[in-house]
Formats: C-alpha cells, structure tokens, sequence
C-alpha cells in the first residue's frame, strides 16, 4: 500500500517543508507577498487584481482591447471601427499615486512600436489638466521604444519624464518605475537611469474613482498600446523585489530527507 512517505531499508524518510520562491509566471491566481504593500497586482494569465480578487474589465465597446488567447498574459487585438486598443481595468483597493517610495512593475512583451497609442498602463481620467487630476499616471513606449512616465503631480499639471532607455521589441522586457524624493528610478531588464520628476502627494481625481488599465483607463481616450502582451503588471510601496515574479509569496515545497 502507498503511504504518504517512501519506504526505506531503514524505515521511512520524514519529509520536511521548504518553500519554493516563485522565478516565472505562475498559470493560476498565487497568493501575493503582502509584506511587499501592495496597491494592486495585474496576473495576465489570469486577467485579474489579485489584491482585490476582481477580474479586468472591457474599457469600451467601440474600440475593443481583447484579451489575447496567449497565456502569456494580456494581449490586445485592433477591435471596433477604428485600428486602436482601449485597455482592461480594475478599481484597486486604494488609489495608487506614485508617491515618495512608490513602484511600477510591468513584465511583458512589445511587438512594434505604435506612434499613436503608446500607453501600456495607467491611471488616467482626463486628458485636461486640472488640479483636481493630480495623482494620476501613464507608463508609455515612444514611437522611438523609448520608456517614458507621464505624471500629475500635485498643481494637475503633465510633466512627461523621457528614460532614456530603449527596448528590444518580441523581446520579454520587465520595466520599474520607483519614485525617489526628486527623481524617478527607471530600470529596464536590470538596466537603470535616474531622472528629474517630482513625487505625487495627492490622489486627485475624486480619489480613488480612477480605475488602473493595462492600456488607459476609460476617459483617458482611445491611445491604449495595442502590440503588447501584459504578463504581470503591479504597484507596491516601497522597493520592488529583484525577481518581478517574487511579488508572490513562496510556495510550500515537500523535501525528503534521510531519517
């Protein structure tokens, strides 16, 4: 008879539990690592925020951003009457700015650059400026691939902070975006370079009545990136982990040891 642990000429081997830290996307909703603070947690194979448990929304019915039957996360097809991307939103928790200490992860895959819908993620409501707008973001890719951050801080008024670091397009990029006290961090595959910017303080915009899109949000117009494939995508307070997949938390792992 089969028992729970393998028999031996000695007797039986105790098994002891180690963990097993996560290095590649997981194809089922993992639990996250809440010691890293998260605000939200896009899993593309899954197509939800793992932090609330609600599932992407469709942003718009007449510029459709389609989920891609590729595992590897969420990818958009041209959809509608025009060749143009929206995105697929969630509501998070609480509304994420990125303040002093704040992180962007976005893991995924770019297949051309798009001169006219360069977002790949954000919380954007309006594309006017206005004070009451403040708090709100977009991570892009320029016509040129070119990483850029475009941000409201606290006066609602658009200050686009250019990278300077450029990626390999059909290549898997993993992007980060960390605010520091009067610069922003940018890191492209492990590949950093430090800018101007000034921090956000205040969430604006009603709050947290701005949704998070991988794409742009459902007021922010219609320039959602339509050649990327999102595998994971999320926001933490504080540094990111060195390994974007370790935002999971390790699973348990059975080891057998000599008795």
């Amino acid at each position: 008879m089969m028992g729970t642990t393998p028999p031996t000429l000695s007797g039986a081997m105790p098994a002891m539990v180690g963990k097993k830290v996560w290095t590649s996307q997981p194809q089922v909703a993992a639990p996250i690592d809440l010691g890293l603070s998260p605000g939200f947690v896009f899993l593309g194979s899954v197509g939800a925020d793992l932090v609330t448990g609600k599932s992407l929304t469709q942003i718009n019915g007449s510029h459709l951003a389609t989920r891609s039957p590729a595992v590897a996360g969420i990818g958009f097809k041209p959809g509608g009457g025009a060749p143009y991307a929206s995105g697929l939103h969630s509501l998070a928790k609480q509304a994420f700015i990125l303040s002093e200490g704040a992180s962007l992860v976005w893991v995924g895959v770019i297949s051309q650059a798009d001169a006219s819908n360069s977002t790949v993620a954000s919380r954007w409501s309006n594309f006017t400026d206005a004070s009451n707008y403040a708090g709100q973001w977009r991570l892009e890719i320029s016509a040129t691939k070119e990483i850029r951050l475009a941000i409201r801080a606290d006066a609602g008024t658009t200050t686009t902070i250019s990278s300077g670091l450029t990626l390999t397009v059909g290549k898997q990029s993993v992007i980060t975006v960390t605010m520091l006290s009067s610069s922003v961090l940018f890191s492209l595959n492990g590949v950093t370079a430090t800018q101007s910017a000034t921090p956000q303080t205040n969430a604006g915009g009603g709050g947290n009545n701005v949704n998070i899109a991988v794409g742009t949000t459902s007021a922010g117009g219609y320039n959602g990136h339509q050649y990327t494939n999102c595998a994971l995508f999320y926001g933490v307070y504080g540094n990111p982990p060195d390994n974007p997949w370790q935002i999971f938390a390790p699973l348990p792992k059975q080891v057998w040891v000599p008795a």
